[in-house]
């Protein structure tokens, strides 16, 4: 459809469907001056037939001040907007996949030269702060919205806008600017697992805990990057473990000398544990009889 020179052009870009806010953008368009014209531009559904039934609708219609566009392949979107003016986001908040949403058609307007009209969303808000490229409102606030429209019927407002939405595009919401850091992290995630395997390498053909420890540090001052976090925790492992096994090895040994001296002579043992013998007289050729209950006493220690 050819659009008048003095005409603003207006356009939501989607599917049609509840809570996306059509319904208040219509009643809301009502109160718009004349050289402002709303398209909406989508494909045929029950709820696209459902907004052209209602009143406001069909008075906007009749003022020429709407108008229904059939959707266009996903290939020619850009090349469709780029004949419009504004590009609007009217999603309500009702939900949290409407609140926190950064709907695609935000980057379709903005790569097509068109300022945004948006509702009050927070990642569009954050993201097009002192931009230039948009206006954020409440869309439940009609004098506010009017306000708005009136601003972008202003040539020069219009024509800055455009220009702050085309540079918003190119500087920094394109792929090649947002997938920059995504791609850093894998790097770095890479070269740590890379470091990782190296370590494993290492310690699967160390002969001994020397060679294992020397080849750990020298992994590490390579890549003096991870010199802060250095992956030192087998070498001490390894000592705790060994002092363990003397402990417990000397402990046994004494253990060992005790018992023998006990066998050699039962009376030695502590008073509390002859006093659980029965019977009270413990001969030295009966001690075999009680052996199973002094262990039984004896097995805490």
């Amino acid at each position: 459809m050819m659009m008048k020179s003095s005409q603003v052009s207006f356009v939501v870009c989607g599917n049609f469907g509840p809570t996306r806010g059509f319904e208040r953008l219509l009643a809301n368009w009502l109160q718009c001056p004349n050289g402002a014209v709303l398209y909406l531009q989508g494909k045929d559904n029950e709820f696209k037939e459902h907004l052209k039934n209602l009143k406001t609708a069909k008075i906007l219609l009749q003022k020429n001040a709407l108008v229904f566009i059939d959707a266009v392949p996903e290939e020619k979107i850009i090349e469709s907007l780029k004949s419009y003016d504004v590009g609007i986001i009217p999603y309500e908040p009702v939900c949290l996949n409407n609140k926190y949403c950064f709907p695609n058609k935000t980057t379709q307007y903005l790569k097509a030269g068109l300022p945004i009209l948006a509702n009050d969303l927070p990642v569009i808000k954050r993201v097009f702060k002192n931009t230039g490229a948009g206006l954020i409102i409440n869309f439940k606030n009609t004098k506010l919205f009017r306000q708005a429209i009136l601003l972008y019927t202003n040539t020069e407002f219009l024509r800055k806008a455009k220009v702050a939405a085309l540079k918003l595009h190119e500087n920094h919401l394109n792929w090649e600017k947002v997938s920059q850091k995504f791609y850093e992290t894998l790097e770095t995630s890479q070269k740590v697992s890379h470091l990782r395997n190296d370590l494993n390498k290492s310690a699967s053909f160390s002969k001994n805990q020397y060679i294992f420890t020397e080849q750990i540090f020298l992994s590490i001052a390579q890549n003096k990057k991870y010199k802060k976090k250095p992956f030192i925790e087998p070498y001490y492992n390894s000592r705790q473990l060994t002092n363990s096994l003397t402990c417990l090895f000397i402990a046994k040994c004494i253990f060992y000398f005790w018992i023998q001296l006990l066998k050699n002579n039962p009376l030695n043992y502590p008073k509390n544990i002859l006093n659980a013998v029965r019977p009270a007289r413990l001969k030295y050729g009966v001690f075999e009889r009680y052996d199973s209950i002094v262990k039984r006493r004896l097995s805490p220690i």
